[in-house]
């Protein structure tokens, strides 16, 4: 009732302010061709208040106050022209034509060349309207507008994306194994071991020109996708030379200016590399329970260094720097250009996390097993690499060399406290680890038009590499009886090694794809259809290779060791003198079979696809796609690896129809058959201890591939070349799904990968980007426009007959959000140079980790953001820019649905399992243009 009282306001009040103005539309032709003169300026004489023409030659001046006007219509190579006494009454529209007529002594001859720009927002919205798919995007200019560091914080403002971890990409509510990304035409790697996903977070937004996130499938795009191919597109080509460099410094509520605990740590770590000290000691032996000999086992135990120390500082504010380059050489008639940039960031974040765990849930009740409460001080360090070229031969041939490398360190220190009450004990547990990632994509592409206007060859040659690094991560746990009073003593294994006591865990991955592709567009006409109609065909290789290694090393109690030494702090207990093979602390390790892997992939690919306009306003794409794909996998031989072969060909047809209902709206249907294969990590039986959410994860080697049926059906109106609205729905049908789910394990709960029998996805999305006025005479409502997006999605999944037997048997799918809402208002006076934007996201409940009736589902609960960003433009080579990120501070939330039923309530039959708030983060920074 609220929201229809407040929409008739709205309405009411609305109306009554239109009624009392009038509007001028207009028509502008060539006066000698008739044709329509597309961009012409058309000015209510004496004030700014105007409009331009669009495709058709039309404009609209709305909102004009009751009057008597002269009407000025300009454009380059023709005669102004003035239409005098133009009467505007009140609630009607003055119509007018106008012909303009050529300014023969204005312009001889111009020859113009130059670069597509393809990075700010009418370019974005030309892209989408030009597409023959269903597309979504954001151009480096709102890029530009936000507080966005990274191409996560980016691409989340797309119509119905959300993100886990702050890196990982889910759209329409899909798990990010359903996404496939390509930077510049290629596949972009992974640097996640236990997730099918690419890490958004490791590329800087400021060396983005914009993303598209296709939402429908075609013969061109990889046939592995359910939520969307993004295609991410870094700096490219430049017309002018330029000179940018950026400063800013950020400050985080609770964390900069605390004190900030951090583990021992190198110089190189500022840049991003782990130090030689995180090093496994030279000459270390392949398993350390090979070694017999006493002496030689203390030996290599004291190779180990005494790094289990940390230090305690106040947090230094975050910082920030980039410098972009962009050089233009003229090479005879041949032009080459190119982007340079380099760019660094230094932040620190400090996490308080409640965790708890229940168990016992046989009448729903759920007892409590453990309270903790987790503090995270957690630096970043990533720099980033990019080197982009494009040689323009001439008009019909061009080269491009892209290269972009970006390198990321995490340092994460975690001090866990609490009651473990299933063992009737107080903990004292700690977790020193440091993440190094990096990756390198460099592409060369070639675009020739063998026949101008007829037929285009295009190619690519691509490689990429991946690394992820993770040395010398130690865990620890002291422990005392609860209630005793006790001094709390470090709890070291005697037999074998522990991941989660007294450990040293060592992780490796890395991963190579080398791409090629060749794609072929002709053009031919199709009956008395005045545009022409095309045929599109291609090959695409792809072979991807991996290697993994982990090692489970940790120290163990020999013989007799003094009680005392165990209550001593972490960095006093393993010193040279307390190692002793027959009485004091040496290294062994529990590294099986499973715990290394090597991997391949490789994939040939052909299409074909056609272009066909039926009339001017119907056109219909069919194509078809076939994948011959390989998988394989192999660990060491022994009981419990694993060796993997799996073929497979996969025939997929595509359609899509378009019907333009005027030159400013069509709609789009689009049918899609795409498949999800597992990832090398999902097939690996690899065990991986998660300290974070205390849990293991494990592979299965007998993963299916899922098929998707995808289908799309959406209306696009576009009001002007700078504005968009779209309402579209969608549906998609999954055999095999692969999920993620909790299984009763022997100490922790396991999450285990598996097949579901069927599932189900559908919703509806809307977006709209739209200036508020266009001629009002407030200058403020004419510079303010408004982003909005929101999705709402429906999803069921149906699981085997063996699972259901354990969970309930139909619930939404993992990841799956039932609704996403992202909306932005921005004002932007170019006059002044001053900006000023406010942005919101939310979306709703997901599932985090699917359970049964021993460990319940987990979901992430709702989270509302607000983002605020200022700039102002001081001088014409300086601008100053401040924001707010996350102004509410929302508390990030995990609760289990412990009576099954998908609904999260406050009651007691759910129960909080982790909770932290991230704290205000206020920025402020200076670019200066050379």
């Amino acid at each position: 009732m609220l929201r229809k009282i407040l929409f008739a306001l709205c309405f009411s009040t609305t109306s009554l302010v239109l009624a009392q103005t009038g509007t001028i539309k207009g028509t502008v032709t060539d006066a000698k061709t008739g044709e329509p003169v597309i961009g012409a300026n058309a000015v209510i004489q004496g004030t700014t208040i105007g409009a331009a023409t669009d495709i058709e030659g039309k404009f609209t001046i709305n909102n004009v106050k009751p009057g008597t006007y002269n009407i000025s219509i300009s454009f380059i190579t023709y005669k102004t022209h003035v239409i005098p006494d133009v009467v505007v009454e009140a609630a009607k529209i003055s119509s007018i034509e106008i012909q303009l007529q050529e300014d023969a002594t204005e312009l001889k001859e111009v020859v113009v060349t130059g670069t597509r720009e393809i990075n700010n927002d009418f370019a974005m919205i030309a892209a989408i309207k030009e597409s023959k798919l269903v597309v979504s995007g954001i151009s480096a200019e709102q890029i530009s507008k936000s507080q966005d560091r990274d191409a996560a914080q980016v691409v989340r403002r797309v119509p119905g994306i959300t993100l886990v971890d702050n890196r990982f990409v889910v759209v329409r509510g899909l798990a990010s194994r359903y996404t496939t990304v390509l930077m510049n035409g290629v596949i972009a790697p992974s640097t996640e071991t236990d997730t099918r996903a690419f890490s958004f977070d490791i590329i800087p937004s400021s060396l983005l020109d914009r993303m598209l996130v296709y939402k429908s499938g075609a013969a061109e795009l990889p046939g592995e996708f359910a939520g969307s191919v993004i295609q991410v597109t870094t700096k490219s080509a430049t017309d002018n030379n330029f000179t940018n460099i950026s400063f800013s410094g950020g400050y985080r509520v609770n964390t900069t200016f605390n004190a900030f605990t951090s583990q021992q740590r190198s110089s190189s770590e500022l840049f991003g590399f782990a130090g030689s000290n995180r090093n496994l000691p030279a000459g270390a032996p392949e398993d350390y329970r090979t070694i017999t000999s006493q002496e030689v086992i203390n030996q290599e135990s004291l190779k180990y260094a005494n790094s289990w120390g940390t230090t305690t500082a106040n947090a230094a504010p975050d910082f920030r720097f980039s410098v972009d380059l962009g050089r233009v050489f003229h090479i005879g008639n041949m032009k080459l250009s190119g982007i340079n940039s380099i760019s660094y960031s230094n932040t620190n974040q400090t996490n308080e996390f409640e965790f708890n765990r229940n168990s016992n849930y046989s009448n729903f009740q759920g007892q409590p097993f453990f309270k903790f409460t987790d503090t995270q001080y957690q630096n970043n360090v990533r720099g980033a690499l990019l080197s982009n070229w494009s040689l323009n031969i001439n008009a019909a041939n061009k080269i491009e060399f892209r290269n972009l490398y970006t390198r990321m360190g995490t340092a994460l220190t975690t001090f866990r406290e609490g009651q473990d009450i299933d063992k009737g004990q107080d903990v004292r547990n700690g977790s020193f680890r440091y993440i190094e990632r990096a990756i390198y994509t460099g592409q060369i592409e070639g675009k020739h038009d063998i026949i101008k206007d007829k037929l285009n060859i295009s190619w690519v040659a691509g490689y990429t590499t991946a690394q992820r690094n993770e040395p010398d991560w130690k865990r620890y746990s002291y422990r005392r009886n609860t209630g005793s009073g006790a001094d709390f003593e470090l709890f070291v294994p005697t037999n074998a090694a522990n991941p989660a006591n007294a450990a040293r865990f060592f992780q490796d991955l890395n991963e190579d794809n080398i791409t090629g592709r060749a794609d072929v567009t002709y053009k031919f006409k199709l009956g008395s259809v005045e545009e022409s109609a095309e045929v599109k065909s291609g090959l695409w290789y792809e072979r991807k290779d991996r290697t993994f290694a982990a090692r489970q090393i940790g120290f163990v109690q020999r013989g007799i060791i003094d009680l005392e030494t165990f209550k001593k702090p972490i960095s006093e207990i393993f010193v040279p003198e307390n190692i002793d093979s027959q009485n004091g602390f040496s290294v062994t390790e529990s590294t099986t079979i499973t715990d290394a892997y090597t991997a391949n992939n490789r994939m040939f690919a052909g299409y074909v696809s056609f272009n066909l306009p039926v009339t001017s306003k119907f056109r219909i794409i069919p194509g078809v796609r076939v994948e011959n794909n390989t998988i394989q996998l192999k660990t060491r031989d022994g009981v419990g690896g694993a060796n993997v072969d799996y073929p497979l060909t996969s025939v997929l047809p595509f359609a899509n129809i378009s019907y333009n209902i005027t030159t400013r709206s069509l709609v789009r249907l689009a049918y899609s058959k795409t498949i999800n294969r597992p990832e090398f990590r999902e097939l690996a039986p690899f065990s991986f201890y998660d300290f974070d959410n205390q849990l293991d994860i494990v592979g299965n080697k007998d993963l299916k591939v899922a098929d998707i049926h995808n289908l799309d059906l959406r209306y696009e109106y576009y009001p002007t070349p700078s504005e968009f609205v779209s309402v579209g729905f969608f549906y998609k049908n999954f055999n095999n799904p692969i999920e993620a789910r909790i299984v009763t394990g022997a100490n922790n709960p396991v999450v285990f990968l598996d097949n579901a029998r069927e599932a189900n996805n559908g919703g509806v999305e809307v977006e709209v980007r739209k200036q508020i006025a266009y001629s009002s005479p407030s200058k403020f409502l004419n510079n303010l426009s408004v982003v909005f997006n929101a999705s709402l999605i429906y999803s069921q999944i149906k699981l085997r007959n063996d699972i259901s037997l354990t969970e309930k048997a139909e619930r939404p799918m993992q990841g799956q959000s039932p609704y996403v809402i992202n909306a932005g208002l921005f004002y932007q006076d170019d006059q002044s140079g001053l900006q000023a934007n406010l942005q919101y996201n939310v979306f709703g409940k997901r599932i985090v980790f699917v359970g049964d009736f021993e460990f319940p589902t987990q979901w992430e609960m709702p989270r509302h953001q607000v983002d605020l960003t200022i700039s102002k433009r001081i001088s014409e080579k300086t601008e100053l820019k401040f924001g707010v990120t996350d102004l509410l501070n929302a508390a990030w939330i995990i609760k289990e649905d412990a009576n099954l039923d998908n609904k999260l309530t406050d009651d007691a039959s759910d129960k909080l399992i982790r909770r932290t708030r991230n704290g205000q983060y206020i920025t402020a920074g200076v670019t200066f243009r050379l």
